[in-house]
């Protein structure tokens, strides 16, 4: 069945699942946050230099968006988040992130000049 149609009353009424896949791996709150965000960073960054910032500030407050609907969902009163766990699931989120583009900025050497 097509996606977008998955829990709609009708066809016309599209359907977005984010998956937490916390819950089915094992690792580190943030990391799926952090990964997830790796690409379009690196997207934006390369609009940025190619001279196109009005689409790098587009892909930015994208990721704004991303984490105001991440952790809405993790701050559910049912949850038991304290701020304290939004802070250390915020920092691990921007580590992984710089985890995924540290080999292609530094290691590769993506923008040397």
């Amino acid at each position: 069945e097509n996606m977008a149609n998955v829990n709609s009353t009708t066809a016309n009424t599209p359907t977005v699942i984010l998956c937490d896949w916390e819950m089915s791996l094992v690792q580190s709150s943030g990391k799926d946050g952090g990964y997830f965000l790796g690409f379009p960073i690196a997207c934006a960054l390369c609009h940025a230099a190619s001279g196109r910032p009005t689409k790098a500030f587009e892909i930015q407050r994208a990721t704004v968006l991303f984490w105001e609907s991440y952790s809405k969902i993790l701050r559910d009163p049912k949850s038991n988040h304290t701020e304290r766990d939004m802070c250390q699931v915020y920092r691990s989120m921007i580590a992984w992130t710089g985890i995924c583009l540290f080999p292609t900025y530094y290691l590769m050497k993506l923008f040397a000049d």
